[in-house]
Formats: structure tokens, sequence, C-alpha cells
């Protein structure tokens, strides 16, 4: 009685901290849209009414109120939420670093005065610094400072939505334990469509469903709810503990943001209408699929890029499973 007590007290202590971080980025990035979209606006007016008295090309000079348009449209969209938009950022770290780095690649050939350049790319070098910070600190969740589990640790000791432990719930069966990414990734959606679609194969073949995720408890049945999977096993894991345990790791630059990866996430996301959302949990973290039977490790896979899709038919047959 005295350790559901305090697993509930746990919860409530990583729940709180977990929704004062989301509460502090929520505020910063108003701070931070407002006041992006305010500056910008100012430099559009400046560059527009021609009161900075420098004279561009007429080309460049459409092409440079163009973009501030679109930053201005983005940090005013990402101060509404930046946790939901936070994409609309990214996209003006795209604009801004090329930019600046344009910008320093012409100056010694003496196409625009040197003073505007200047500006240009300090303004925008500035300004990626700030983005990126709060990018960085929006994509990565605080630790709790509990303890690290081991693997065996885990599979004993963390409970699903039901009271139930891994060990417990693969005695009777196996069961394949999916860990996902953030509820708002493209792929994670992916993989829940391809779940949802496939699970009644997975259980024809004697094999359950348990989702370990890092979103509260709630969020997961809605998100769950809608590709069928809200009575499957779930676990809540907000500081990634049980994550650490199967030495899931968070992606590099490459991993997470490489050239196939913005690929599959187009054909995912826009082609194959699984779409983005906002960031719930630490959106650094790759995911992984495991097979357990009678609380032991049977099968294993470690995504390599976070756009990695495993054949969940072949992870979940268990025909080499001890009797």
């Amino acid at each position: 009685m005295e350790s559901r007590t305090n697993d509930r007290q746990n919860v409530q202590i990583s729940s709180d901290l977990l929704l004062a971080h989301r509460n502090q980025q929520l505020l910063k990035g108003r701070w931070v849209g407002g006041i992006g979209a305010a500056m910008h606006a100012a430099v559009f007016g400046a560059v527009f009414s021609g009161a900075t008295g420098i004279v561009l090309p007429d080309w460049l000079r459409m092409l440079l109120l163009a973009v501030l348009v679109i930053e201005i449209i983005c940090f005013t969209v990402a101060a509404i939420d930046v946790r939901r938009y936070w994409f609309m950022l990214l996209f003006v770290i795209g604009l801004k670093v090329p930019g600046a780095i344009a910008g320093l690649a012409v100056m010694p050939l003496g196409i625009v005065d040197w003073k505007a350049l200047l500006f240009a790319v300090v303004f925008d070098a500035v300004w990626s610094a700030v983005l990126i910070q709060v990018l960085a600190r929006l994509l990565v969740v605080p630790s709790d400072q509990q303890a690290s589990l081991s693997i065996s640790e885990a599979i004993e000791g963390v409970k699903d939505q039901r009271g139930e432990s891994l060990e417990r719930i693969s005695m009777a069966n196996p069961v394949m334990v999916v860990f996902l990414r953030h509820f708002g990734c493209t792929f994670c959606r992916e993989a829940l469509s391809d779940l949802g679609r496939l699970r009644p194969e997975i259980e024809k073949l004697g094999t359950q469903l348990a989702i370990i995720h890092m979103s509260t408890d709630d969020e997961a049945e809605f998100m769950l709810g809608r590709y069928g999977l809200a009575d499957v096993h779930r676990i809540s894991d907000p500081f990634r503990r049980v994550y650490k345990a199967f030495e899931l790791r968070r992606g590099t630059g490459s991993q997470l943001l490489g050239i196939r990866v913005w690929w599959r996430g187009l054909v995912a996301g826009l082609i194959k209408g699984h779409g983005i959302g906002p960031i719930s949990g630490d959106a650094l973290q790759l995911s992984g699929v495991f097979l357990l039977w009678k609380g032991k490790l049977v099968r294993e896979f470690r995504h390599k890029t976070s756009a990695d899709r495993p054949n969940y038919r072949e992870i979940a047959a268990c025909d080499a499973c001890p009797s």
C-alpha cells in the first residue's frame, strides 16, 4: 500500500515538473515570437519606405521584403503556441542561416553597400542564435534527478495504466514493447497507424502490445484512441528512465534531420497525411521495439534514425520463444 502511494506521489511530482517546463517554454515562446514579429516588421517598414537610405537592386529589395513577410508570419504564429508551432521557428532558422552565410560571401564583391550587408548578417546571426536556444530548450525535457534503472528493474518495476509491470504482462503471452518519440512526430503517428492496422495480425500471433511514451496518460489515451489502440498497455515515462534502461539514445543531427529523414518526413507527413503536432516529450529521443517473454528480452530493434520503420510483424512473431 505504501509503495503504491509513493508511486502515485512520484508520478504527480513528475507531471508537475513536466507541466512547469511546458508553461515556461510557452511563455518564452510568446515573448520571442512577439518581439521577433515586431522587430522584423520594423525592418520591413524601413526597407519598404526607403528610410534606411540604402539603395538596393529591385530584385534584392523584393526578395528581402518577401523573406521578411514570411518571417513575420512565422514569428506571429509561433507566439500563439510555440509547442504546437515549433516548426515555424525551425523554418525561420532555415531562412536566416543561409542568408547570413550568403551575406558574408558577397560582401567582398561590393554588390550591395557593406554596411547594409553587415547589419543583415549580424541581425540574422543574432536571431538564429536566439531561436536555436529556444528550440533546444523546448526539444529537451529536464531530468527529474531520479536514480537510473537497469533493464531488469524497468521490466519488473515500471507499471502500466492498470498497475501491471511488463514482467507480469509478459508471463501469459509475449509482449511487443514499442517506444515512441513525442506524439507530434510524424513518424510516431505513422508507427501508431501501422500498429493499429497490424494489431489483428499481431494479436493472432499471440503477442500483446505495450506502448511506452513521454506524455501524460490522458494525452496518450487520446492519441492512441485515434488509431484504435486506447485499450493496449501503455506506460508514461516523461523523463525517459525506461528509455535509458533499454539503451535508447538521443539522436544526432543527421539521425533526426538528415536528408533521408526529411524526405521520409515529407512523404509520411504530407503525402500520407500523418501530419505533425506539438512536442510532448524529448524531441531528440530515438525509438525502439522489443519483444518480451516471461520477463526476458527475446528480440530488439533500436532505431538508427527517427525515420526508421520496423517490420512489426516480424518482431512480434515469437516462434523461438521458450515454452
